[in-house]
C-alpha cells in the first residue's frame, strides 16, 4: 500500500491528517470554513480521539464514533456558556451594549476566552478514512461534503466508486432530512444553502445555528468577531419562521466497504471536483478524475493531462492535471485566482505489488 498525500492552499483553511494506528491507517481531511481555526483544532485532537475508540470488537461501533463527535462538537460550545451564570437568559438590555459583552467574552485573539469561543462560531466538515491493517476494509465517516472515492478496474477502465455521503444543499435527501426535523417551515434550504447562509448541512462549529437560545446566538455569539452570520441572517428567520434550531447537525453517517487488491482510493475536500464546475457536469467529474488517476487524459477536462516522469506524487499530480494539465494559461490563472478553494487530496493506492507504505507530501 502506497500513501500519496498533496494539497494546494489558497485559504489555508484545510487540514489533512494521515495516522497509522492500532487497528490500521486513518486519512483525516478537515475542510474549514471562514477561518481554519476549528479545522486546526479538530485536526489535532479528534483522529486521535477516533482511533482510541476504534475497536473491532465493539458491536456499536458507529455509535460509538457518532458519540465522539457529538460530544467534541458539543465541547466547543460549552466553554461560552461557561463564560455565564446558569440562569443567564440574555435578553437583558446590558447585553445590548457591546462593552458589557466584551467584558465577558474578551476583546481579541488575544484574550484566551475569546479565542476558544471562536471554535463555536467558525466551522469545519470532516472526513475519516480507516483501513484496517490486512486492507480488507474501509470505513468512511462523513460530516460535510469532502470526498472518498474508490477507483475499481473494470473491463480495463478505472471506475469511481463514490463511498461516502454528500452532507450539503444539493443532496435531496439532506434537504427532505431537514425539513423533515422542523415540520412546517418553509425555505430552510435556500440557494443551496442551509437559511440561505452555509453550503453544507453538517459539520461541526457553527453554533449560532445549532445553539437553542436566540438570544445567544444573535446578541452574544456575534461579538466573537468576525462573525460568519450576519444580522440579516436571523432577521430572514424571523421573516420565514425559522425558531426551531439546530438547524446544522454535527452527526456523521459511517460506512463500511470491502476492499480489493487493486483499488485505487482518493479523499479529497471538495475543492477538487468543484474546480470543474463550469466545465464539466456534476455527475461526470469522478469519472474525469478516475482517468486522471490511472494516467489517461480525458476529452471532457478540456486538456491534456501532465505525464508522470520518474518518481511521481500521485497526489499531487492529480491536483495539477484536474486544475489546469499542460495548460499553462490555465495554470496561471488558477495559481492567480485568490478565490479558489483549498484542493486537498490524499490518494491511497492498494496494488499488493507494494510492500511498503510511503507517504509523499508536497
Amino acid at each position: 500500500m502506497r500513501v500519496y498525500q498533496s494539497k494546494l492552499p489558497t485559504k489555508d483553511e484545510d487540514r489533512t491528517i494521515i495516522l497509522p494506528f492500532e487497528h490500521g491507517t486513518m486519512i483525516a481531511i478537515f475542510d474549514g470554513h471562514h477561518s481554519n481555526e476549528l479545522a486546526e483544532f479538530a485536526s489535532q485532537h479528534l483522529p486521535q480521539m477516533v482511533a482510541n475508540c476504534f475497536d473491532l470488537t465493539d458491536q456499536n461501533l458507529d455509535e460509538s464514533i457518532v458519540e465522539i463527535f457529538r460530544t467534541f462538537d458539543q465541547s466547543l460550545v460549552e466553554p461560552i456558556y461557561a463564560l455565564f451564570p446558569p440562569d443567564e437568559d440574555w435578553t437583558g438590555p446590558e447585553w445590548e451594549d457591546p462593552g458589557n459583552v466584551h467584558e465577558v467574552i474578551g476583546y481579541g485573539q488575544d484574550d484566551p476566552q475569546f479565542k476558544q469561543g471562536r471554535l463555536a462560531i467558525v466551522g469545519t466538515t470532516v472526513l475519516i478514512g480507516i483501513i484496517d491493517k490486512k486492507k480488507e476494509s474501509l470505513w468512511v465517516v462523513s460530516l460535510g461534503d469532502s470526498y472518498a472515492v474508490c477507483g475499481r478496474m473494470e473491463n480495463e477502465r478505472m471506475v469511481p466508486i463514490v463511498i461516502s455521503d454528500n452532507h450539503n444543499g444539493h443532496n435531496d435527501k439532506e434537504i427532505k432530512r431537514i425539513h423533515d426535523e422542523h415540520p412546517g417551515e418553509e425555505n430552510i434550504v435556500r440557494y443551496d444553502r442551509v437559511l440561505g447562509y452555509l453550503a453544507v448541512t453538517r459539520a461541526l462549529g457553527n453554533h449560532q445555528l445549532k445553539v437553542q437560545s436566540q438570544p445567544l446566538a444573535r446578541r452574544i455569539m456575534p461579538y466573537f468577531y468576525p462573525s460568519p452570520v450576519c444580522t440579516d441572517t436571523f432577521e430572514a428567520c424571523d421573516h420565514n419562521g425559522h425558531h426551531t434550531p439546530p438547524y446544522m447537525s454535527s452527526t456523521p453517517t459511517i460506512h463500511r466497504y470491502d476492499l480489493l487488491p487493486g483499488d485505487v482510493l482518493v479523499f479529497a475536500s471538495d475543492g477538487l471536483a468543484d474546480s470543474m464546475y463550469y466545465h464539466v457536469a456534476r455527475e461526470d467529474r469522478w469519472d474525469v478524475i478516475m482517468s486522471l488517476v490511472s494516467g489517461e487524459d480525458d476529452e471532457r477536462l478540456g486538456w491534456k493531462a501532465i505525464r508522470p516522469e520518474g518518481p511521481t506524487n500521485i497526489a499531487e499530480l492529480l491536483i495539477k492535471n484536474t486544475l489546469f494539465g499542460v495548460n499553462a494559461e490555465k495554470m496561471a490563472e488558477e495559481l492567480a485566482d485568490p478565490g479558489r478553494d483549498d484542493v486537498s487530496v490524499v490518494v491511497v493506492d492498494l496494488a499488493t505489488s507494494h510492500s511498503s507504505t510511503r507517504l509523499l507530501s508536497s
